[in-house]
């Protein structure tokens, strides 16, 4: 909500129907802040969250001034495209007596399977004691699912309902990430397939033969062998 560029700012109204919007269907709200007169805005509506997008993670300053303001404590999120793994220990350093989450992307649209530096989520993991995500730039979505095998807590994806729409959320005709951008019949299959990891995280190991395969094996009957006999597949 809000931007540098005056024409990009949304009106009260347009942000309390927005809000109303979403708590009539029950869904937690944040949006990116660009600058701390938006922030200022934005904390008497009771967002969920407060989000620094990377451009603005870059600046330390802004950063200071988003924990100032960050008096109800409430949970923080921070991008971290185009920044050095020091410059993110920077940012850890800030804020690690906080709710933070890092999430980990790369600043292209769309991007491309070798630039998405998907093993530095491991290093981030071990390195940082605090959550840790992911914001998926890629087309489809096999590479978030990566995300959620090494252990992210938190899933951002650009997601559109307008079919014709060629830029989503930039405005700026060199951002055309439509390619990176999901539908709703393709943010359900993520959706769904997420879940599916989690239920495959959660099963218990098991060291004996569960009893379904002991009864499709019994199915077949033991088999015999003197050590004589020969079989051909």
């Amino acid at each position: 909500v809000g931007a540098r560029k005056k024409q990009y700012e949304f009106s009260d109204t347009q942000i309390a129907g927005f809000v109303s919007h979403c708590r009539q269907v029950n869904i937690d709200w944040f949006a990116s802040t660009h600058d701390l007169h938006s922030l200022k805005r934005l904390l008497p509506l009771g967002p969920k969250y407060i989000k620094v997008a990377s451009r603005e993670a870059r600046e330390m300053n802004f950063l200071a001034g988003v924990k100032e303001l960050n008096r109800q404590k409430l949970p923080v999120l921070i991008s971290t495209g185009g920044l050095s793994f020091a410059h993110i220990g920077q940012i850890y350093d800030l804020f690690k007596d906080d709710k933070l989450t890092l999430i980990h992307t790369a600043s292209l649209y769309p991007c491309g399977t070798p630039h998405l530096n998907m093993n530095r989520i491991g290093l981030m993991i071990k390195t940082f004691n605090c959550n840790v995500g992911y914001s998926g730039h890629e087309e489809g979505f096999l590479p978030t699912l990566y995300a959620i095998s090494q252990g992210v807590s938190y899933i951002e994806r650009h997601f559109t309902l307008d079919e014709n729409m060629n830029r989503v959320a930039k405005m700026k005709p060199h951002f055309t990430d439509e390619l990176c951008t999901l539908r709703p019949d393709e943010f359900g299959k993520m959706v769904n397939a997420i879940n599916l990891f989690a239920q495959l995280k959660q099963q218990e190991t098991n060291l004996q033969v569960s009893e379904r395969e002991l009864e499709r094996i019994n199915a077949y009957g033991l088999v015999t062998w003197d050590g004589n006999d020969i079989f051909l597949s």
